[in-house]
Formats: structure tokens, C-alpha cells, sequence
């Protein structure tokens, strides 16, 4: 430590500002470096070369993700870490945009997208929800999506400057800067120490993003220390009460497997997972009897009259909240479950009125639309007075259908179909582990949308989304290592 001490003295007679970067940098190294100490045998005067040859800090590629984790770690304290996160990523993609012109597919897509979403929402009316609920309560439901995107496109606009990918040394710091930071955060938790996640939906987000992280970091290298990292996080994990991202993840990593034609690695993982679910049981009873509720014949039953009834209703049921649903659908079995099956089927009664630009972004179970017309380029939704609620159906795919219809639907799908096949024959040692970690990314985004707002919601956006836009770096930018 003396040594980067020294080194941080030569910086600033050099007359280089010591600012946020340098603190926030050995504040992560520090931590990282106590956790290799700790778990293998740590070569210190090798770390503090790399970063004396690294300027002292880790770079803001490493920042930012750390930064995406404890934003969403810490949102149960305070949305300060979300909101300054998510300003200082949307200047730098906003002037790599209007400056620099960075103009790849992958990285105007979403651009356009919020364009689309923004026009759809003045012209169909679904912009009074701004004024009749306030700003705040907007942004945090329906306008959430204009949060989801950013810490991805950061990594995508980074993927074209030449910048050099994060090295060995660099990512394992970062890592487990991370992982430590969140184990202690949802340890405290679990003692009732401090409630830091928001809710049970982006624990599971944050740990379920850094299982798949560390599930593949151990494959890539079986060391004592990376197991024990996966381990801690797969039991965090599971008692997390977050069901979509448990089934998810899960199912994911499955199919990343197969998708790489690792037969044995799959038949190990089938062989962990039917070994996992006893052990959640006798570790976390309540959240594996929230789990096996869903799978319950009778919320398979209330799901389908709940879901018929709202998608083939004459005059639609208005609700201001999800919950709301009870007062008058059918609850047999997860009573969660059955009140989305309602919401799912609002969703596809609103899209089959405008099925190409859907009823207007912001306009989901609002009420007074009077559909006169389907036809593209003509009015499709008629608000002819606003009940607006911020509540969404609960499924992406639905959600997204609804209100922007098929063409909205179409951007969205397109970035994460290009994601997929970038990474789909990814060769090379570095590049398959990236492209695993993306890939199984990928895939938990993609089935988390049939229950959740996984394809919008922030809570998604600075997890998966972030790890996912920093695998695309890796697989792009100069000089990748594994």
C-alpha cells in the first residue's frame, strides 16, 4: 500500500487531479485485493505493477459496473447512487451520440425506441399520466423504461472508441469488489441489520446477474477462491423471494450450455440443479413454498378464466393497481400468479384494438381509449379522458405489444436477436467466456419477460442489461483477455 500511496504523490505532483475515479478506484481495489488475499494466494507487487501501469485506477469500464450493483444493491437507502449512475452514463452516451457520432445498429436502436416510445405517448395522450401523478411517480412506473437502456448503451458506445478490453487482473478486482460488497449488503438483510434492496424483485435481479458471473468465472477457472464466491451466491441467491429471476437464471444457463453443445457440462448442471431445490427447501421453506405455489393446478386454472375474461371482455375492467385485480378475479392457488393471468389479458385486448402501434405509450389499463382505426400512420386511439395508472401487465412481450404495439415490439427484439447471434460462435478461450456470460444473460432477460418487466424495468436494466452490455465490450473491444 506504500507503494500506491507513493504513486498516487507522483500523480498529483504531476499535476493530475485526484477526483471521484481515483476514490471510488481504491475503494474497489482495496476490497478486491482483501478477498484475493483471502482466498488464493495473492501476488501483491504483480497487482500494484498493474495498477501503477493502469495510472493507479481502475478504469471507468470497471467503475460503472461496480457503480450499476450498488445502485441497485443500495436502492432500498437511497435512490442517490441510481439517479447520479444513471445521469453520468447518459452524458457520455449522449455526446458519444451528438459529437462523436457513434451510430451502430445495436447502439441507435434503443435511441430510437425511446423516440417511439416518446412520440406514442404525446400523440395517444399517455403523457397526462406525467401531470396527473406527478413526475416522480411516472418515472418510477410507466417511465421507467426511459432509465432501462443506458448502462448498456455506455458499454456499446465504449465497444467503438478502440478502447482496450478489461484485463485479467483488472475484472477479477472488480468482481469480487462486487461480490463482497453485495454478499455483506443481502447478509445484512437477512438479520434484519438494514433493509438496503427496495424489494425482493431487485434482490433477485442483482444476485441472479452475479450468479451467472460467477457460476461461469468458476468454470473458467475451478480455483478454491471462485468457488467459494459461487457458492455464497448461489445460497444468497435462492433465498432471494425473487421467482422469476430464480426460474430464469436457472433455465438460462441450462440453454446456454446446450446452445454450445457442452453435453457433459449439461448433464452436471441438470444433476446441481435437482440437488438445489431440496436444499432451498430445508434453507428457505417459505420462499420454496412461494416457488412451488405457482406451479399449483388451481393458479393454472385461475391464470386462463382470468386471462380469457379480461382479453375477451366487451367493455374492459379498469383497475388503478395490480392488486386491485382481487376485488373481482379468480384467486385459486398463487393468488400473484392468477392476478396476472388478468393483467395479461388486458394487455392482449388492448393490442388486438391497434395491433401495429398499439394504444399509445403510457396508455396500458388507462381509461377512455376508443380505438377508430389500426392502420399505420393514422390515429389508432382516441383518449377521450385519462384514469392513468402506473402499473404494468406484468410480461414484457404483453406489456410492450399493448401500448406500442408490434412495431415498438420489433426494435426491442431486434437488439437482443443481434446480441445473440454476436454471440452464438464466439471462438477463442476469452471470447467463450464472455460470450457465455452474455448469452445466459440474454436468455434470463428473455424468459423473465413472460412474468415481469424484464425488457423495461431498471431493476433489469442495471443487472442483467449492464453485464450484458459489458460483454458485448469485451467481445469488441482490443486486446480481450480472458
Amino acid at each position: 500500500m506504500e507503494y500506491t500511496l507513493h504513486n498516487l504523490r507522483q500523480e498529483k505532483a504531476q499535476h493530475r487531479p485526484f477526483n471521484t475515479q481515483h476514490i471510488l478506484s481504491s475503494i474497489s481495489f482495496v476490497t478486491g485485493a482483501a478477498a484475493d488475499m483471502t482466498f488464493r494466494n495473492y501476488d501483491f507487487n504483480r497487482s500494484t505493477s498493474y495498477i501503477r501501469k493502469r495510472r493507479l485506477v481502475l478504469r471507468a469500464d470497471s467503475i460503472v459496473i461496480l457503480l450499476c450493483f450498488v445502485s441497485a444493491t443500495l436502492s432500498g437507502i437511497s435512490e442517490v447512487p441510481t439517479v447520479a449512475t444513471t445521469a453520468l452514463v447518459i452524458i457520455y452516451c449522449l455526446h458519444r451520440l451528438l459529437f462523436d457520432r457513434t451510430y451502430s445498429p445495436i447502439f441507435v436502436l434503443p435511441i430510437i425506441y425511446y423516440v417511439y416510445a416518446s412520440v406514442s405517448g404525446i400523440v395517444f395522450g399517455g403523457h397526462g399520466s406525467i401531470w396527473q401523478n406527478g413526475f416522480a411517480t411516472w418515472a418510477a412506473g410507466e417511465g421507467r423504461i426511459f432509465l432501462y437502456f443506458w448502462p448498456f448503451l455506455y458499454y456499446v458506445a465504449r465497444s467503438t472508441t478502440g478502447a482496450q478490453s478489461l484485463g485479467p487482473a483488472e475484472w477479477s478486482t472488480t468482481l469480487k469488489a462486487i461480490s463482497l460488497i453485495v454478499f455483506c449488503s443481502t447478509t445484512a438483510e437477512f438479520f434484519g441489520i438494514a433493509t438496503v434492496y427496495s424489494s425482493h424483485h431487485i434482490a433477485g435481479t442483482v444476485l441472479g446477474a452475479l450468479l451467472i458471473v460467477n457460476y461461469f468465472t468458476f468454470l473458467n477457472a475451478a480455483k478454491l477462491g471462485n468457488l467459494v464466491f459461487l457458492m455464497a451466491n448461489a445460497v444468497l441467491f435462492l433465498g432471494s423471494n425473487s421467482r422469476t429471476s430464480i426460474v430464469a437464471v436457472f433455465i438460462a444457463i441450462l440453454l446456454c450450455h446446450l446452445v454450445k453443445g457442452r453435453w457433459k457440462s449439461s448433464a452436471i448442471y441438470i444433476l446441481l440443479l435437482i440437488t438445489a431445490f431440496p436444499l432451498m427447501e430445508a434453507t428457505f421453506p417459505a420462499q420454496f413454498s412461494r416457488l412451488s405455489s405457482a406451479m399449483d393446478q388451481g393458479t393454472g386454472t385461475s391464470i386462463i378464466a382470468n386471462f380469457s375474461e379480461a382479453a375477451l371482455a366487451e367493455t374492459p375492467r379498469e383497475s388503478s393497481s395490480a392488486w386491485e385485480v382481487s376485488n373481482f378475479g379468480r384467486l385459486e392457488g398463487n393468488s400473484n400468479l392468477a392476478i396476472r393471468g388478468f393483467l395479461w389479458g388486458r394487455a392482449v385486448r388492448e393490442f388486438a384494438g391497434s395491433p401495429i402501434i398499439g394504444a399509445g405509450f403510457g396508455r396500458y389499463n388507462d381509461t377512455g381509449r376508443t380505438f377508430t382505426n389500426v392502420l399505420l400512420g393514422e390515429v389508432a386511439a382516441e383518449a377521450t379522458y385519462n384514469n392513468p395508472s402506473v402499473h404494468n401487465a406484468h410480461n414484457s412481450y404483453f406489456y410492450i405489444l399493448a401500448e406500442t404495439g408490434l412495431a415498438g415490439l420489433a426494435i426491442v427484439l431486434i437488439v437482443f436477436g443481434k446480441l445473440l447471434r454476436h454471440w452464438m460462435w464466439q471462438s477463442g478461450e476469452s471470447d467463450k467466456y464472455w460470450s457465455s456470460i452474455g448469452l445466459a444473460t440474454v436468455f434470463t432477460l428473455l424468459i423473465s419477460g413472460g412474468t415481469d418487466h424484464s425488457l423495461g424495468a431498471p431493476a433489469f436494466g442495471f443487472t442483467y442489461l449492464a453485464v450484458v452490455g459489458l460483454c458485448y465490450f469485451q467481445t469488441r473491444a482490443k486486446g480481450t483477455s480472458a
